[in-house]
């Protein structure tokens, strides 16, 4: 019988033994999932950089790429990299009315200014110059042709 209850004795000692190792290993493997846990999240975090990484890295390269190209062409740095599809006409649309500054009521005071070249071809060498109102006639020695101009 001694025998029987030193064995149980033994078997008893051994069993908790035993459960104290379970648990241990218990607390073991939830510190481990959670530690696996972290890493996952860390790694998608990882993921998710090395993707906008990527992206920037591609969007880079397109941009230094078109540098590149737009520099082997003469007009490189100046000309405009995207127009727009349907440019407005410039100006003021048709049928718009003038816009301008009105006459005065009184002219006050009647200023002569002489030519002193060409307006359209810079020529200094002018002649026949006629005086009529309200604009100068005058010939260009270069041109050879016969010009007006408005008196203001």
């Amino acid at each position: 019988m001694l025998d029987r209850l030193f064995g149980e004795r033994q078997l008893w000692q051994k069993l908790t033994e035993l459960q104290a190792r379970y648990e241990a290993l218990q607390a073991e493997r939830d510190q481990l999932a959670q530690q696996l846990e972290q890493v996952q999240q860390e790694r998608d975090g990882l993921r998710a950089q090395v993707e906008t990484l990527q992206q920037e890295l591609s969007q880079t390269r397109a941009k230094l790429e078109e540098a590149q190209r737009g520099q082997k062409r003469p007009d490189g740095p100046f000309r405009r990299p995207h127009r727009k599809p349907n440019p407005k006409k410039p100006g003021r649309p048709a049928g718009h009315p003038p816009a301008g500054r009105n006459k005065p009521p009184e002219v006050d005071e009647d200023v002569r200014v002489p030519l002193t070249c060409c307006p359209h071809c810079g020529e200094q060498d002018l002649c026949d110059i006629k005086d009529l109102d309200p604009q100068i006639v005058y010939r260009c020695a270069r041109a050879g042709a016969a010009h007006s101009t408005a008196l203001p």
